[in-house]
């Protein structure tokens, strides 16, 4: 078993290895950031004289990569649904910042989840940052309307971070259907890139301690000097709780790390001291 400090006097050991056990695998790349789905209560018509919009506040920094929305499409439209993101003036819709579209092949006339990829724009925001995303098509909106799309609403405000537009005037009491997936930024300390520096970047050092790896392993050496020890500890311990905790469904029953956390620093200290 390996040790990570001892004292004088009556060795006293502090070991981390075998309290913190490995609690789960290193997340995707893409988490999901902001959500608004539930029961329908109605919907917005996207057509040709009818844009649809929804603000929403990024919760994770980082670069959008992919927008879902729910929406289903009339029997007769056959022309492109293209998704954009906007920036905010204001709070409402601003500037143009990328756009993609899908073909109508892809939108069934029963409601359901479409994805489009924005991946390729490279969008960067910050947690805070209000964006918009909104619905455009050049079908028709004319009697007996059969051609337009449909996208999913909310009565009764339930998306607190945003609000619903409709050709760029704000409707308050509605909210679209949607789902926004980012790839976290790069946080310090933060090796299995969860987008939260806590027990499972930990783990990954205690797990590999005292090994010579790769300089600059992502893995297990945030230090970048080939060796995983107390600098890389020190940059795990130092961040801590940086960044956004994932779900409790993805930590499930996690011990609390407090107590756990002062030892380890307890036990760098001493090093640093003797060093």
């Amino acid at each position: 078993m390996k040790t990570i400090a001892s004292f004088s006097r009556g060795i006293v050991v502090v070991s981390l290895i075998p309290i913190f056990s490995v609690l789960c695998g290193v997340a995707e790349a893409a988490v999901l950031d902001q959500e608004n789905t539930g029961p329908a209560s109605g919907g917005g018509a996207v057509a040709n004289d009818r844009t649809q919009s929804q603000a929403l506040t990024v919760g994770v920094s980082g670069v959008l990569t992919q927008v879902d929305v729910i929406v289903r499409k009339e029997v007769n439209a056959f022309e492109d649904l293209t998704l954009s993101v906007r920036s905010t003036l204001g709070g409402a819709p601003d500037a143009l910042l990328t756009s993609v579209s899908v073909p109508a092949s892809s939108v069934g006339t029963v409601e359901g989840l479409v994805s489009f990829d924005v991946s390729a724009a490279g969008l960067s925001f910050s947690a805070g940052d209000v964006i918009v995303i909104d619905l455009t098509t050049l079908a028709n909106n004319v009697f007996p309307f059969d051609e337009r799309y449909n996208w999913r609403w909310y009565n009764d405000d339930p998306y607190p971070r945003g609000q619903r537009f409709t050709n760029g005037l704000a409707v308050s009491q509605f909210d679209f259907a949607f789902q926004t997936f980012v790839e976290p930024a790069a946080i310090e300390g933060d090796l299995d890139g969860d987008g939260f520096v806590g027990i499972n970047d930990l783990n990954i050092v205690l797990g590999n301690w005292n090994q010579n790896v790769p300089p600059g392993d992502v893995l297990a050496d945030p230090s970048g000097d080939g060796f995983v020890g107390i600098d890389d500890l020190n940059t795990v311990l130092g961040n801590w709780n940086a960044g956004t905790p994932p779900s409790p469904e993805v930590l499930g029953n996690v011990p609390e790390p407090g107590s756990l956390v002062v030892l380890g620093v307890g036990g760098v200290a001493i090093l640093r001291r003797r060093g």
